[in-house]
């Protein structure tokens, strides 16, 4: 399909990621190549969007934080378009348990111009990440007073019922709750028709 006119949308950072979530629409995963989005290519990229009359962006992956002067070099490229970035998506796997090391990679990447944080936490991450990060991060970015919003917090009783330093698996979230949490999970969400998501809705449709 061919755009003509598009006044927002995003730019995939990278395809490498921590996760092989079996909703995520790209097919991000571990087994990805490295490589992350460059200078001149988000510059073309963003000079063709605002022709468009794109005014703003976010920022997703793969995971971005994976490479954070990638990340902050794109936040840059960016702004200095002229356009503006809504949020930076995370599945906060790069969160560790030092707290210097994460204040100062958001502080790094807030003072590029990044302002908002969406947190991605939802059965589908808990199968690769525990909860106890995202946990983390949302304090963190609490803490800090940096603008944020989880993807989706619906789920947050749900996921702070499970032991925080495990990663979960859909059996056995379906034999903890009772019943088929990914199947629920795939409709609350909506699922696209591209990337792993075609496998959910083969097993599902």
């Amino acid at each position: 399909m061919l755009i003509n006119r598009l006044s927002s949308g995003g730019i995939i950072a990278n395809y490498k990621c921590p996760a092989a979530c079996g909703h995520c629409l790209y097919g991000c995963s571990p087994d990805m190549e490295p490589g992350y989005i460059d200078e001149a290519t988000a510059a073309n990229l963003c000079e063709h969007l605002r022709r468009l009359g794109c005014r703003s962006l976010h920022i997703g992956g793969g995971e971005p934080f994976l490479d954070v002067s990638g990340l902050i070099t794109l936040i840059k490229t960016i702004l200095s378009s002229g356009i503006g970035i809504d949020y930076i998506e995370t599945n906060a796997a790069w969160i560790t348990e030092d707290d210097k090391r994460n204040r100062q990679i958001l502080s790094d990447v807030i003072n590029a111009g990044g302002e908002c944080i969406m947190v991605s936490a939802d059965p589908f991450h808990i199968e690769f990440i525990p909860f106890w990060k995202p946990k983390k991060l949302i304090g963190l970015l609490k803490e800090m007073g940096i603008s944020l919003f989880v993807w989706q917090d619906r789920y947050l009783p749900l996921l702070s019922k499970l032991d925080l330093q495990k990663t979960y698996g859909s059996d056995e979230l379906n034999d903890i709750f009772g019943y088929d949490v990914a199947l629920k999970c795939a409709q609350e969400y909506g699922m696209g028709f591209n990337g792993r998501a075609l496998n959910l809705l083969r097993k599902y449709g």
